[in-house]
């Protein structure tokens, strides 16, 4: 899914009402009508207090006709006007008219009412944010500005249409005061850049994408280098397995994990290699853990090191598709030689993680020696250790996309998120997973998962999509049993199997 900027989502308002076509306002009822459907989905109770408060633009208008549509459906409502000046937009004015003639009808509406009511709002009630839209520039003053602190210090749920009002959408927040703090965010078509980044998930709260119909040609055409990752996105990646297929079709792949007492690592590392669909796996671990891997996971080959404790000699490579290298491997001296040589002899895309990455970043001088299109999956200190810190999270962006593009890798930066960078400065952010994952040997599984996917034949960057998106997805699922609490790494390899049933009912 594209990442559509606010002047091309305009541009897309635009094309529809030409095109498809049809009038601003039916275009407002029928996005406006998504929220309702999500709200009424979201707050069966017929008796939950709505409070809309509306600025005087198209956010406003959106706002105006969801508080018709809440009244019509019996729920009492309370609509606040902010008047910042005489005239609204159009068809703000227009839904602002049959409003008021509907509230002749009806006594579950109370219109009109000051900001200052704001105060008395209840904890259980439900306040919608319909001030201002994606049209905002800059810090907002004044009175919109003392509504935005009223609404902040209301206890209830508070849910922004379209964007949180005050939040830039483009570019990094530099308002954090006069912005709207929501619990959720109803967004239309396309969720928004600035949505991606944990600077303004104060703000955004969780974001739910709601398709309003805007003229798919129009989107196919615009350029962006931003994208969002869904079940349909992911599944499209995913390799359809032939009949006469044997496990030689399906790649070798070779996991180079662990050091005496990080065994744990390796396995878990294998597990998910091998549920990832890889048809054969090695394991290259140091002597220790020989018993160990051949005890736990029966159908992976063991190569083990001389070495007793770390990984210290290069193995024969030549006959595998794919190799993963970095699980609980330490920074041993021994090791550190032994990814130097690993780097200086392998001529095809390997999966660096964990120690792998701090290793590299100790030894800069390694960077040149890992091949093109190879995969790094750091979390964001390992990440740091390569960059130098940023001050924020778009200055990171910035720093990701220009690391892919110098070095010929894709960079997989985890977290809430992940944001999956190409060479061609291309940035694919994921929209599986959850906090949860946030749990020792996550990051191992998910070397796992995308070695085996790259060794199937997967490009690089498919392989990273498709392998971060399964890893948040199979987390997702284990919530509904585990919480997120109590979820382990292992958890996410045992739902694997359902991550990959889901994905192929989407293709």
């Amino acid at each position: 899914m594209k990442i559509l900027s606010s002047e091309q989502i305009r541009e897309a308002d635009a094309y529809t009402i030409a095109n498809e076509p049809i009038a601003s306002i039916d275009l407002m009822e029928r996005a406006s009508l998504a929220c309702y459907v999500w709200l009424n989905k979201k707050y069966p109770n017929i008796n939950t207090n709505f409070h809309v408060v509306c600025g005087q633009g198209n956010n406003a208008g959106d706002g105006l006709v969801i508080a018709r549509m809440l009244i019509v459906a019996g729920y009492p409502v309370t609509v606040y006007l902010l008047r910042l000046k005489e005239k609204g937009a159009p068809d703000y004015e227009e839904n602002l008219s049959r409003l008021i003639d509907l509230s002749e009808s009806k006594s579950n509406l109370k219109l009109g009412v000051s900001i200052g009511g704001l105060f008395f709002i209840k904890k259980e009630d439900v306040l919608i944010d319909a001030l201002f839209g994606t049209g905002v520039k800059g810090r907002i003053t004044g009175a919109a500005s003392d509504a935005i602190e009223q609404i902040n210090d209301c206890p209830c749920t508070k849910i922004s249409i379209d964007v949180p009002s005050g939040l830039l959408t483009d570019e990094q927040n530099e308002f954090t005061d006069s912005t709207v703090k929501a619990d959720h965010t109803l967004t239309f078509q396309s969720p928004k850049y600035s949505f991606m980044f944990p600077d303004n998930y104060p703000f955004v709260g969780q974001f739910h994408v709601l398709p309003i119909g805007l003229l798919e040609d129009f989107i196919e055409r615009q350029t962006v280098n931003d994208y969002y990752t869904s079940a349909a996105d992911a599944a499209l990646l995913l390799k359809q397995r032939q009949k006469f297929s044997h496990k030689g079709t399906h790649g070798h792949a070779l996991i180079c994990a662990g050091s005496k007492g990080k065994m744990g690592a390796a396995i878990l590392a294998t597990r998910a290699c091998l549920k990832s669909g890889t048809g054969l796996l090695t394991a290259n671990v140091p002597f220790c853990g020989l018993d160990i891997m051949q005890t736990s996971i029966p159908e992976v080959m063991v190569l083990p090191d001389q070495s007793v404790d770390f990984l210290a000699n290069v193995q024969e490579i030549s006959n595998y598709k794919a190799i993963g290298v970095g699980p609980g491997i330490g920074q041993d001296e021994k090791t550190v030689s032994f990814l130097l040589n690993l780097l200086n002899t392998i001529n095809f895309p390997v999966v660096l993680d964990a120690d792998a990455i701090n290793i590299v970043a100790a030894n800069p001088e390694m960077l040149a020696l890992i091949p093109p299109k190879s995969i790094l999956t750091p979390h964001p200190k390992e990440f740091e250790r390569l960059v130098g810190k940023s001050k924020d999270n778009f200055e990171r962006y910035d720093k990701q996309v220009q690391f892919s593009k110098n070095h010929d890798l894709i960079i997989v930066l985890k977290g809430a998120n992940s944001a999956i960078s190409d060479p061609d400065g291309n940035v694919f952010f994921n929209s599986s997973g959850n906090s949860g994952m946030a749990t020792a040997g996550s990051g191992d599984v998910l070397t796992g998962i995308i070695t085996g996917i790259l060794a199937q034949g997967c490009s690089s960057i498919d392989a990273a999509i498709l392998g971060v998106y399964l890893h948040g997805f199979a987390a997702d699922l284990a919530i509904k049993t585990e919480t997120e609490e109590t979820l382990l790494a292992g958890n996410i390899i045992d739902f694997l199997k359902e991550a990959f049933r889901h994905l192929k009912e989407n293709q």
